[in-house]
């Protein structure tokens, strides 16, 4: 399951990718208390690996173990735009932040492809040198049209920039050992790039005067990490298989486990869970009551119990 935030002005929402295929988008009510399904669709025929919304706020794109790539109207979670360039499985998709038409793809056929739906043939084979191995993640910058972060299954990081003739060779790191999951540029300070691996590590890096150096790492987490969002320029939080929640910062040098003493809480269309979290100090040495911590995960099965059951129509 993936799941990316939707903030429409007026409303917030998340657009959820699953497991089944499925795209769903969900209300966020009550001051954030309540998630209210809106309306979901099945439309790929394998997991979907990546969820990314368009600027304008109304489209979202999704990529699958299928090897497609379909476009959605999130008003009604209808496609209206199918694609199949990659002869693999695709892994990454993000739109472009500033072009609504524009997004990238990486899959594990190994290549990087930019797409232009305004062009007669929209996929343009990105030219990923110095990345030495199958890209797994990708992410455009937001504060530059032309350049975009690219992760690997070997856990080497890149920035490049899709104007062609350009050189890319200097911003290169090799911070991880092992896959990279998610990479996010920070949306108030750009040049702060945060990564997420099968390492179990977080990274950060600066990408100021054309170099890269990692500034942050942390190894708190005991399982893959695979989410992470910017809070501030110093913070971030991420999510891995170990059931932890983080919250880094990087000033400070540290990482404090979400969760200290609480009660989980979840409504979820009318449906109240009220299920105790028990984790002493919340350091995050301290060993959490896994039993406790799994009363406390939502599956999709469970969220939408109360709904119709969903269909390819939504």
């Amino acid at each position: 399951m993936v799941v990316v935030g939707l903030d429409t002005g007026q409303l917030q929402k998340l657009a959820v990718g699953l497991d089944t295929g499925g795209i769903a988008v969900w209300n966020l009510e009550d001051d954030f208390r309540t998630f209210v399904l809106s309306h979901a669709a099945v439309g790929h025929d394998g997991v979907v690996t990546s969820v990314s919304v368009t600027c304008d706020k109304t489209k979202a794109a999704s990529s699958s173990h299928d090897r497609c790539i379909k476009l959605w109207d999130l008003s009604n979670t209808v496609q209206f735009y199918t694609t199949q360039a990659h002869s693999d499985i695709v892994y990454s998709i993000d739109c472009h932040p500033n072009e609504s038409d524009l997004f990238v793809s990486c899959s594990q056929d190994g290549r990087i492809l930019v797409w232009d739906r305004r062009k007669v043939k929209p996929a343009s084979i990105l030219n990923k040198s110095p990345l030495q191995y199958t890209p797994t993640c990708v992410k455009w910058r937001p504060d530059n049209p032309y350049k975009l972060a690219v992760g690997s299954e070997s856990g080497q990081i890149v920035v490049l920039d899709t104007r062609a003739g350009v050189d890319n060779s200097y911003l290169n790191i090799a911070p991880h050992k092992r896959l990279v999951n998610n990479l996010q540029f920070c949306p108030n300070k750009p040049s702060l790039l945060a990564s997420v691996s099968e390492d179990c590590k977080v990274v950060v890096c600066t990408t100021e005067n054309e170099t890269m150096k990692v500034i942050y790492s942390n190894t708190t987490h005991r399982d893959f990490v695979r989410g992470l969002t910017w809070s501030t320029e110093s913070q971030l939080y991420t999510c891995a298989w170990d059931s932890r929640i983080l919250l880094h910062d990087i000033t400070k040098q540290t990482a404090t486990f979400m969760g200290e003493s609480s009660s989980c809480k979840l409504e979820v269309n009318g449906d109240i869970a009220d299920h105790p979290v028990e984790n002493g100090s919340g350091d995050v040495g301290t060993d959490v009551d896994k039993s406790k911590l799994d009363q406390c995960k939502l599956s999709y099965s469970q969220a939408v119990k109360s709904q119709p059951e969903m269909s390819a129509e939504g």
